[in-house]
């Protein structure tokens, strides 16, 4: 009876796994592995008096380099024809795992096509959404609670939601409700986003609407409003350019919110063979003089994922000049740079005596080989000269070297 028992069980496995195995056909697995070297001298991150404080090599107690691995496993299964799902795991550590970002899920998300009915998907879960150039949404930790020596080079970044989006002839409306997740500030609270997007003889056209209902325990009258455009196009043959225009108001306690931001690029192709390049951009993101009266005028943006500038990365009070140049030095080995200059929109002291709007010049310079269609290695170095808004006037530098496998 027992032998009989034993025989039937494993007949169930069987068949079992071979329907497991069915189910398993449409299943996808990837990955990336990503090892890094990092060394900074007084540099600080989010715009702050690069000497003032961070990770000099010279101040007391203070990593000035370090090294860490970035693990990720991807797995998409395709249950139907319109049914898909992903689910992304992450583990980042400094070597010796002194500092560690345990396995954590990145991303976990159900997408449905023609739901209910053709025009229209659904996709919720939570992932990092991003919305245009992530001027505004695009990063939903902006407070992660890495316990990474570099903080910023932690990959965090996830919204949890809902997004139904509408199909057009030319384009597509978009229609979601947001939440973040994994903060360290209090901040709670809802978004709601309606955006659209429409391809017109060429050029590109983004439309948006943004709520941020999130807010800080300490200021929680906040309500950020935002309405902004963007478009994107070939201007001329090998000419292209960008202009997006973003203004923020709503409720800044029991004041308001008016503030702007505004991006314009052209970007133009010297050489195509050899993908020689040359751009111009000029960035703004409005300031305030006075902070503690009346409307609050300084462009602010919690949940932005732009880099403006390796270094420094001002995101509010700032106008910045940008030129860059890309070549291929070699076969599968690129050259690329990019040169900023700030301006403050309003006068500001980082420890100086006298206000200035001077904020400094950086230099961003990358190299990139492609060693294999799987591997690749880079290479930056940047600096950051402070201008005369600073007291002390030591340079930022920043090397960084990678090597990325993706599988």
């Amino acid at each position: 009876m027992r032998k009989y028992s034993i025989l039937m069980l494993s007949a169930l496995v069987a068949l079992w796994a071979a329907g497991a195995y069915a189910e398993v056909q449409n299943v996808k697995v990837s990955g990336k592995l990503e090892v890094k070297g990092v060394y900074r001298n007084a540099y600080v991150v989010q715009g702050q008096a690069p000497s003032s404080a961070g990770y000099d090599e010279d101040a007391a107690d203070e990593a000035g380099d370090i090294f860490m691995t970035t693990t990720e496993l991807k797995v998409q299964a395709d249950l139907t024809d319109n049914v898909s799902t992903t689910v992304l795991l992450r583990d980042e550590r400094e070597f010796g795992g002194n500092a560690v970002d345990n396995v954590y899920a990145a991303a976990a998300y159900a997408e449905l096509k023609e739901f209910l009915y053709a025009p229209v998907s659904l996709k919720a879960g939570f992932w990092k959404y991003e919305l245009g150039s992530q001027l505004i949404l695009g990063d939903g930790t902006p407070d992660s609670a890495s316990n990474l020596t570099f903080k910023d080079l932690n990959k965090k970044a996830a919204f949890d939601g809902i997004v139904v989006d509408y199909a057009l002839d030319n384009g597509n409306v978009e229609v979601g409700y947001l939440r973040p997740r994994g903060l360290t500030d209090s901040r709670e609270g809802d978004i709601y986003v309606v955006d659209t997007n429409f391809d017109l003889k060429g050029a590109a056209i983004e439309l948006y609407y943004v709520y941020d209902g999130t807010d800080v325990e300490a200021n929680n009258d906040d309500a950020r409003q935002y309405i902004g455009g963007r478009v994107t196009g070939e201007i001329m043959e090998g000419l292209t350019g960008a202009l997006e225009v973003a203004y923020l108001f709503g409720d800044y306690g029991e004041n308001d919110y008016d503030a702007m931001a505004i991006d314009a690029s052209l970007n133009y192709v010297v050489d195509a063979e050899k993908n020689a390049s040359v751009g111009l951009a000029v960035l703004y993101r409005s300031g305030d003089k006075d902070p503690s009266a009346g409307d609050y005028e300084a462009w602010y943006a919690p949940y932005n994922d732009q880099d403006i500038g390796e270094i420094v990365d001002f995101d509010s009070n700032i106008l910045a000049l940008k030129l860059s140049g890309a070549v291929d030095v070699m076969e599968d080995v690129t050259l690329s740079a990019d040169f900023y200059h700030f301006w403050a929109d309003e006068d500001v002291a980082y420890g100086s005596v006298d206000k200035d709007d001077d904020l400094g010049n950086e230099l961003d310079v990358y190299l990139t080989w492609d060693y294999t269609s799987d591997v690749q290695f880079g290479l930056t170095v940047a600096a950051f000269w402070p201008g005369d808004c600073y007291e002390k006037d030591d340079t930022a530098l920043e090397v960084l070297g990678s090597m990325t496998v993706n599988f």
